[in-house]
């Protein structure tokens, strides 16, 4: 006897917006406690444009890094979206509470995927004027956290696709 198993993999932008919100969440808190980014309303472009980049599969990677007055990092959490998610049990946001930073800096960088990367410079020029509320530097930014200890915490999910966040501290 033998048996077959198929999984498809299915997701609308609904779900990704779903899973974003998470990410909104948790960015709230981040902000929030840090001091830092105290206009909501940048915060929710910022939100706004990590979302769009993911409903176009743009992005592989969103890394949030939180550095003191010094510029040292003191926490980071890594984002990373996937298509195959369905068999995830979804986490709350949370538990990214950071310590108060005065002077300190609150960045959102984004690790383009290679969709992006596929794109034309004309056609990624029409989608940050179309599409971003805000403008986003390119060029590599080390995510690498050397003195900062990392562990996969929490896993945000909807129907296939998901966000499994990875912290740093």
């Amino acid at each position: 006897m033998s048996q077959t198993a198929t999984a498809t993999q299915s997701y609308t932008v609904v779900d990704v917006g779903k899973v974003f919100a998470c990410f909104a969440t948790d960015f709230d808190l981040m902000r929030e406690s840090t001091g830092l980014w105290p206009d909501g309303g940048t915060a929710d472009h910022l939100v706004a444009d990590v979302t769009t980049f993911a409903q176009f599969g743009y992005v592989d990677m969103i890394a949030v890094v939180l550095h003191d007055a010094g510029g040292r990092e003191l926490r980071a959490s890594h984002y990373e979206p996937s298509t195959s998610a369905s068999s995830w049990s979804a986490d709350r946001p949370g538990g990214c509470i950071w310590p108060r930073t005065p002077g300190g800096s609150l960045n959102a960088v984004i690790d383009p995927s290679n969709a992006w990367h596929a794109l034309d410079a004309s056609e990624r020029d029409n989608f940050r004027q179309s599409k971003l509320k805000m403008t986003w530097p390119e060029g590599s930014v080390d995510l690498t956290h050397p003195n900062l200890i990392s562990a996969a915490d929490r896993r945000f999910a909807s129907n296939s696709y998901g966000l499994r966040r990875t912290s740093y501290s």
